[in-house]
């Protein structure tokens, strides 16, 4: 078993992976996030979808991310309140089951996008109307929901 690390990616050639503050590292079997240097923090945009990824420990180490997507991993819990400038979150298809560990979105005050689809959650009844009420200020709730007004149009 081969451990892949987002630091080692970035660190080893950081001109492969990092494109106007954007970070692209899907389809590469990261399974974690590891010590990033201080030179890649600032980064805006994180792209780690279709990975191995599990565990989000290290993600604050990003305190800079607007835009964050996780899809296609293994992820369960959330972990992103730290990041507090995060204004869409994709996290499509993983394995978040339990709606609760959305409460740590409530302090993402930027938070005007979240997609879940494909998450165990997303099957819960009432499943939009808990999300809105946790997350007043989502804009936009999976790939095809527009919010205004707490209403689903």
């Amino acid at each position: 078993y081969f451990s892949m690390i987002v630091a080692n990616c970035l660190n080893t050639n950081p001109d492969l992976y990092i494109e106007n503050s954007r970070l692209k590292c899907p389809l590469m079997e990261l399974n974690s996030i590891g010590k990033i240097e201080t030179r890649f923090q600032k980064i805006e945009s994180i792209n780690l979808s279709k990975n191995s990824l599990g565990n989000l420990s290290g993600i604050n180490q990003f305190s800079y991310a607007k835009s964050l997507d996780l899809s296609f991993n293994k992820v369960l819990l959330f972990l992103l309140f730290i990041l507090s400038c995060l204004v869409i979150v994709k996290q499509f298809i993983n394995l978040a089951e339990d709606i609760n560990c959305l409460n740590e979105l409530k302090a993402l005050s930027k938070l005007e996008s979240l997609i879940l689809d494909g998450n165990p959650l997303a099957n819960i009844p009432n499943y939009k109307s808990i999300v809105i009420s946790m997350l007043p200020n989502l804009k936009y709730l999976d790939s095809k929901v527009f919010l205004c007004l707490n209403e689903i149009i």
